[in-house]
């Protein structure tokens, strides 16, 4: 019963079940928020449910995401760590190959893994308001992306990954100053048809 305890303690659960019943509880809970919630820490007990599809954590202190994250590596499809202070996204990210959501906005990541380039079919990409200058050529295997917001980094020069981004729909590059006007028109260029922002 302990473990049930701990999730309703955090908040995690509306409904509570019976002893008898906590391994079918367990598969039931797909969708966790917790936005908000003035966490230092990320609550590990989140690994241990089993059918997890949607994280909501955005708005706290967190500033290390746990290996043990990667549990949920075939059913979580959105993952909201915005507004925390995360300066390394672990390598583990890239066993995340279900999602289609990434929200990292808000943090303080100073670049990125390599890995970031096996999440294939992650949609939308929210990276503003962090002090990444450069970016992987991984990220050209990101070929079902559509919305990718590099807002109020600190690109200087245009990422190389950026032609091969074949579906992308919208990109935000607003608040990147270091970026020439040439740079700005080669972009559009590059990126015919997408809906850019500068």
């Amino acid at each position: 019963m302990k473990y049930y305890k701990i999730l309703i303690l955090l908040g995690f659960i509306a409904v509570s079940y019976s002893y008898a019943d906590e391994e079918a509880a367990k598969h039931r809970v797909t969708n966790i928020t917790m936005s908000g919630k003035s966490l230092k820490a990320f609550p590990t007990v989140i690994c241990n449910v089993g059918n997890l599809r949607e994280l909501h954590l955005g708005s706290n202190s967190i500033e290390i995401i746990p290996p043990c994250l990667s549990k949920h590596s075939i059913t979580l499809t959105n993952l909201d760590l915005s507004g925390n202070s995360i300066k390394i996204l672990p390598k583990m990210v890239g066993k995340l190959q279900a999602l289609s959501v990434l929200d990292l906005r808000q943090n303080a990541l100073g670049t990125l893994p390599d890995e970031i380039g096996e999440l294939i079919y992650l949609e939308s990409l929210y990276l503003s308001h962090n002090p990444i200058k450069t970016f992987p050529m991984s990220m050209s295997k990101l070929i079902y992306l559509e919305h990718l917001d590099l807002s109020s980094t600190q690109i200087e020069i245009i990422p190389d990954f950026l032609p091969y981004l074949v579906s992308l729909k919208t990109l935000d590059l607003t608040g990147n100053s270091g970026l020439s006007n040439a740079e700005r028109e080669l972009i559009r260029k590059i990126l015919p048809g997408v809906e850019i922002r500068f």
